[in-house]
């Protein structure tokens, strides 16, 4: 194109049949990607400070690979908010904004999402690893969800990093040539395997819960708590259904702003999944003994009774816990219900 033509007043492609061109006031998903994203970030940040809150004292893997993918998800947040002047249909955007910073903000984010996805889940599958210590079984499916992650996500960093970046005497702005288009085969067989980890990770615990010796309410609230993992299955699948369809769309730039949102909810849902217990214990703990909330419990005939026990100690060997010392040792966070995740009875592999 001539150098003299001024590509902020040339749209970055010809609007379809019937549309025109608009610069100025625009049809844009920026509301929504911002809002939805800060809205789930919010919460992933409440989670999480309630589960550090409750083991502060004693914080270990599962708590610290949570605070890493938090912090991927506030990184995250922060750069999609310099990148959404982009999020309008295609024929809405100057083509003077496919810069050098609009290309390193594809990259950035791809990055930070694997590496967030792998911290977020590995940090779901080292709680499960906390509950459910004693059979073999258990922990083999255990470890091996966490090495199906690393590889998943791992590649994908490699992936983004091959075709997002520039080659040897390229420039950033080379790599809009059409070239992060050629591993969206990858992207959805990867997009694909994400929905398999997370059906893997909330059925993961469903069999034991079925076996907990307690009364169907306290297991249902159970179910209740693991039940947010839908949250990231459904954000998984339609970031699976975006990237079939931005395979064969006009529209690239519309789909890439509802797929940046999918994902970056993807993340936070399993953020939020994995502080879920802690924040149920913390609320229980801290919010339902403040006077107003009692007040208003009483008042629809509530009652708050029992005692805050650790709810990530292991679901394993519920006789007997109060004798076991090394148990009282691996207690982590409050209790879900007035009977919590005890440890179950103990079964062998």
């Amino acid at each position: 194109m001539n150098s003299s033509v001024d590509l902020c007043k040339v749209p970055a492609a010809p609007p379809p049949e019937g549309y025109s061109s608009n610069f100025d006031n625009p049809t844009s998903m920026a509301p929504a990607l911002i809002g939805v994203i800060s809205v789930t970030t919010l919460w992933a940040i409440t989670f999480t400070s309630a589960r550090l809150w409750v083991n502060f004292q004693k914080l270990g893997w599962a708590d610290w690979f949570n605070l890493i993918a938090l912090l991927h998800s506030i990184a995250i947040l922060g750069i999609e908010g310099t990148q959404v002047t982009v999020a309008r249909h295609i024929w809405d955007v100057p083509a003077c904004f496919f810069d050098k910073s609009y290309a390193q903000g594809i990259f950035i984010p791809a990055i930070l999402l694997q590496t967030g996805a792998f911290f977020a889940k590995a940090s779901i599958f080292l709680l499960y690893l906390q509950l459910f210590t004693v059979k073999k079984s258990m922990r083999f499916a255990i470890y091996s969800g966490l090495t199906f992650s690393f590889f998943l996500y791992g590649v994908g960093v490699a992936v983004a990093t091959y075709y997002e970046t520039p080659r040897n005497g390229e420039n950033w702005t080379d790599i809009l040539d059409g070239r992060t288009l050629i591993p969206l085969p990858w992207w959805q067989a990867q997009s694909a395997l994400s929905v398999a980890l997370d059906i893997y990770i909330f059925i993961l615990p469903l069999p034991v819960i079925s076996r907990l010796k307690m009364p169907v309410r306290r297991r249902i609230q159970l179910v209740v708590i693991f039940s947010l993992a839908l949250g990231g299955i459904g954000s998984s699948i339609a970031s699976l259904v975006e990237r079939i369809e931005i395979a064969h769309a006009y529209d690239q730039t519309w789909i890439s702003a509802i797929l940046s949102l999918c994902s970056a909810v993807e993340l936070n849902v399993a953020i939020i999944v994995g502080s879920a217990p802690a924040f149920a214990g913390f609320a229980r703990s801290h919010v339902l003994e403040l006077p107003v909330v009692r007040f208003l419990l009483s008042s629809i005939s509530l009652t708050s009774k029992g005692k805050s026990y650790d709810s990530e100690a292991p679901l394993e060997n519920l006789e007997g816990m109060h004798g076991n010392h090394a148990a009282e040792r691996n207690h982590r966070y409050y209790e879900l219900s007035d009977v919590g995740m005890y440890k179950r009875e103990s079964n062998t592999a």
